[in-house]
């Protein structure tokens, strides 16, 4: 039921043609091919009544009157005020006097263990660069010794 009412696609060729090559490698389709119906043309427009509509002035229409909103019966307390910028910053300025410092920790301990760390890991890359280095001096003495 392939194609009967126009809905289905067309079956899929078993071989591709070479598009490159210029050659027609492929199957052809069975069956007639698909006709489209070509569009019919439109009536234009007269330019006398376009060239009247745009010379005429532009219609302005009425403006209806914007519906009243009624205030929510359920606020009853007015909103509070945002508090001037000069109060805030003495609220922020109080608070942060308020606030205890942190204190530093011993920072000589934790620097000195950082660098026996970094110190330690130079001596293992030097140790392990150095056998390494052995090695491939042993290999090639004996490829070419």
């Amino acid at each position: 039921m392939t194609d009967l009412d126009g809905t289905q696609a067309l079956p899929p060729l078993s071989f591709l043609p070479d598009p490159l090559a210029g050659l027609v490698t492929g199957d052809s389709w069975s069956g007639q091919e698909p006709r489209v119906a070509a569009p019919k043309p439109v009536a234009l427009p007269d330019p006398a009544e376009i060239r009247a509509v745009l010379e005429e002035p532009p219609r302005r229409r009425p403006r209806r009157p914007s519906p009243m909103v009624k205030p929510s019966p359920t606020i009853t307390a007015p909103l509070r005020p945002w508090p001037s910028p000069v109060a805030m910053a003495r609220v922020l300025r109080a608070t942060r006097d308020r606030l205890p410092t942190p204190k530093v920790a011993n920072q000589s301990t934790s620097s000195r263990t950082g660098i026996r760390v970094v110190l330690l890991i130079l001596l293992v890359t030097a140790v392990i660069l150095v056998y390494v280095v052995r090695s491939l001096a042993d290999t090639l003495s004996q490829l070419f010794g």
